[in-house]
């Protein structure tokens, strides 16, 4: 019975998540370094397109404003780029040809092109 006491994950096949007072695993510890790449790396992004193909204005509710007179001075943009994916589907028919006696003659597919879809 006092054996069974001193079992823990280590020595038996109890999980460690069933121990009561257990380390933890994770004793790093957390370095003096900046997150992010290294000095001088010039990073690349998404730039803004001259030309958007849709142009939503977004306008501010006046009636939730303090009563004042409001000037227009300009716009913050911000660009969403969706990339759309479009199917072309081009259909093969070969010719089927039948001669006078019921032998049937079928023009042959493009190299490549040998399942029905």
């Amino acid at each position: 019975m006092l054996n069974r006491l001193n079992l823990n994950s280590i020595n038996s096949s109890k999980p460690p998540s069933s121990e009561i007072n257990r380390e933890h695993s994770n004793k790093r510890k957390k370095s003096a370094k900046n997150k992010g790449s290294q000095n001088g790396h010039t990073g690349y992004t998404l730039e803004s397109i001259d030309s958007p193909d849709h142009i939503e204005v977004i306008e501010i509710e006046r009636s939730k404003l303090p009563s004042a007179r409001y000037r227009l001075v300009g716009y913050e943009k911000r660009q969403v780029i969706d990339i759309q994916f479009s199917r072309v589907v081009t259909e093969y028919q070969a010719q089927i040809l039948e001669d006078q006696f019921g032998n049937r003659l079928v023009a042959s597919f493009p190299e490549g092109i040998t399942n029905p879809v």
